[in-house]
């Protein structure tokens, strides 16, 4: 089927969270503030557009859908891509709560709400190999951080598969929990 983005291409539900952030409509673009670096503007659009091309290039690829085979659902990630609309959301933080809260992403079904500063990562992989996490937990890998390490790790390790293997933190377990903390330890929570 086909990613859609909430608040681009139309509006659709959002999923609630029992999280400290939101999943929200997105503004067709985002300007980034001093805190990450120079203003900077960015088309939402034509960013997830090429983000999710580079997720469909990996779902061709023979060792990542054998990975994804390998996960609950046992499901390739073409497959998992193919079986229905994936909707793409901002995350933002409630009232109260500041956006160094924000995990890089969360998922909630075939929903997935995305932390707006991915979009000003330097790295052009960052926001692809953030939905390839994403969607391991589409296919089933695990969001409990307190589940038996293959498995907690089991969404991060999609990385490995998927040709991603700069973005891979060994640290990253299910849900907002990492094995180390300090600036190495990611924000990548389900």
């Amino acid at each position: 089927m086909a990613m859609k983005i909430n608040g681009v291409d139309g509006t659709f539900n959002v999923p609630r969270v029992v999280k400290d952030y939101l999943f929200v409509k997105f503004d067709r673009s985002m300007t980034a503030g001093m805190a990450i670096g120079p203003d900077k503007t960015v088309d939402v659009k034509i960013a997830l557009e090429a983000a999710w091309k580079g997720v469909v290039q990996r779902s061709n690829q023979k060792p990542c859908n054998e990975y994804f085979k390998t996960l609950f659902r046992q499901k390739t990630l073409t497959e998992i891509i193919n079986e229905g609309d994936i909707v793409l959301h901002r995350l933002e933080p409630k009232a109260g709560f500041g956006y160094s809260i924000l995990p890089d992403a969360n998922t909630a079904g075939r929903d997935i709400g995305i932390d707006p500063s991915l979009f000003f990562d330097p790295s052009a992989a960052a926001l692809v190999c953030t939905l390839i996490h994403e969607l391991a937990h589409v296919g089933g890998a695990s969001t409990d951080a307190g589940a038996a390490l293959p498995q907690a790790h089991a969404a991060e390790k999609a990385l490995m598969s998927c040709a991603c293997q700069q973005q891979y933190r060994s640290n990253i377990l299910g849900s907002i929990k990492g094995l180390t903390s300090g600036p190495d330890s990611g924000r990548r929570f389900v």
